[in-house]
């Protein structure tokens, strides 16, 4: 048997095919690659029309303004020009198919195990406010987000944040946000505000935490790491607290050493 030419391939890619490909093509992504049932077009041209004429056999008069086709005419009149499957022609002529149901059901495996990472944290039995703020990321598609974008370790890190924030023994001095992140992810510039989602995760689980709502702005952030003992900018907030000391202990203590 001699293998067909690009040229058979070549005349799946003309006009009159256009949107019956395009019809097929949603038809098997729709039903996980099976060759059932038909396709249809309203108003054909007269070349698609003339196309499928061809492809069944059977005439279609010039004023009907929807012409059906059985997927298997179609798979079969591929087959007999080329050699190959409706679906490896497809495939070859690009984009590849995507089956949405296996799409779903892995991206559903990937959140589930995405979420019981999170809940192997020892956060997940000691704080409320940590249930509150996986299952909001779970229920807003934040997570789902992430597993789209291949970013699922951005979840992990967050969680490696918090871990440490709340590990910290009670009295100890403030950490600055470049030593957090360097300690957490390996990178000092990863909680920065522009540095992606990562610090808005963080963000969102100390404002839960806290019971506020995240507020936008460069002061609102600052403020709520302040509360969690996190220092954003060392230079800056020795300038705004020069000869103010501050009673309490850590937080405090960091400022009065400061205001020396």
């Amino acid at each position: 048997m001699s293998l067909p030419t690009p040229d058979a391939y070549e005349r799946y890619r003309g006009p009159e095919f256009r949107r019956l490909l395009g019809a097929a093509r949603r038809s098997l992504e729709r039903n996980g690659g099976e060759i059932t049932g038909s396709i249809g077009l309203t108003n054909p041209t007269i070349d698609e029309r003339n196309a499928i004429i061809g492809i069944t056999g059977a005439y279609r008069s010039a004023d009907v303004r929807r012409v059906s086709l059985p997927l298997e005419a179609l798979d079969q009149n591929v087959r007999n020009v080329t050699g190959a499957s409706l679906r490896e022609l497809l495939g070859r002529l690009g984009p590849p198919l995507r089956f949405r149901a296996d799409e779903r059901s892995a991206i559903d495996q990937a959140r589930q195990q995405l979420l019981a990472e999170g809940e192997a944290s020892t956060l997940h039995v000691q704080n409320p406010w940590y249930k509150e703020w996986l299952s909001g990321l779970a229920s807003d598609g934040t997570i789902t987000g992430l597993i789209n974008k291949k970013d699922e370790r951005l979840l992990i890190q967050a969680i490696r944040v918090l871990e440490y924030l709340y590990a910290r023994a009670s009295g100890s001095p403030p950490v600055m946000l470049a030593a957090l992140a360097d300690a957490t992810t390996g990178n000092t510039k990863t909680l920065n505000p522009g540095q992606g989602s990562l610090p808005t995760l963080v963000l969102r689980a100390l404002a839960t935490a806290r019971g506020v709502p995240l507020a936008a702005g460069a002061e609102a952030r600052r403020e709520l790491w302040d509360a969690f003992d996190v220092i954003v900018d060392d230079l800056a907030s020795r300038v705004l607290v020069l000869n103010l000391p501050a009673a309490g202990r850590g937080l405090g203590e960091w400022l009065t050493d400061a205001a020396r």
